[in-house]
């Protein structure tokens, strides 16, 4: 499902999902060597629109990546998935979530900010962390 998800993206969606304008071939590279430990997809359909996948990295942290077709991003289903992903991750025994992205990703800065996580600059990319134990200990805001 990654694979045709990806290659869906629009050229704007592709680059903030992948810093960069990558070639359909190395989006399948990356689909078919993708191994997430979380992957959540919405469907609309039969279709998977969008996704946020995560990555266990060290301790009780996870790397997240959240992509939406053009037409369904601005709609609340990116906030959706995010959400789910918490979640989902804070069953898992996941504690902190980081994301990395591009500086002008605003979308999934505000998300991670309406979830009470930090973000940081460094040039021309952003470094976001959301503590799940301390948001989702309070009650969610829509």
């Amino acid at each position: 499902h990654l694979k045709a998800h990806y290659r869906r993206l629009g050229t704007s969606a592709r680059r903030l999902r992948f810093m960069g304008q990558p070639s359909e071939a190395s989006m399948d590279k990356i689909a078919d060597a993708a191994l997430p430990d979380m992957l959540i997809e919405y469907v609309d359909q039969g279709i998977v629109r969008g996704v946020i996948e995560a990555y266990r990295t060290k301790g009780a942290h996870a790397e997240v990546a959240l992509s939406l077709e053009d037409a369904y991003q601005g709609r609340g289903f990116g906030r959706m998935l995010f959400r789910a992903g918490l979640h989902t991750l804070k069953g898992m025994g996941v504690r902190h979530v980081d994301l990395y992205c591009m500086r002008n990703n605003t979308a999934v800065l505000a998300l991670v900010r309406s979830a009470g996580g930090s973000v940081r600059y460094l040039y021309g990319d952003a470094f976001a962390e959301v503590c799940l134990d301390r948001v989702l200990a309070q009650p969610s805001a829509g």
